[in-house]
């Protein structure tokens, strides 16, 4: 069965969860004279969000429009080479098949 999307770790697209960034961020912050903010750093073992449902089709429904606004927008912010780019989209089926579970 062919991967629903590319290994973060050869396309380098997963950025917040790396070892030290926390820290990083932290002594930045410090060393610019500024206390650190909230800032999220979700754990890869981790779910970021859970939708519970009764009915999952109705569901995916009601919120499947606003779920593909939010993978493409947050999409956008990411930094690929052209070479990274290309290889990811051919590893990808089309965003609205990507968010929904097979």
């Amino acid at each position: 069965m062919p991967a629903r999307f590319p290994d973060p770790d050869r396309y380098d697209i997963h950025r917040t969860d790396r070892p030290g960034l926390r820290e990083l961020y932290t002594a930045e912050c410090r060393a610019h004279g500024r206390e650190p903010g909230i800032a999220q750093f979700p754990d890869r073992a981790a779910p970021t969000a859970v939708f519970v449902a009764d009915d999952v089709d109705s569901a995916w429904d009601e919120l499947g429009a606003y779920l593909l606004h939010d993978a493409t927008t947050a999409a956008a912010y990411r930094i690929l080479t052209p070479r990274q780019a290309t290889d990811a989209r051919a590893h990808l089926r089309p965003p609205s098949e990507n968010l929904r579970p097979t």
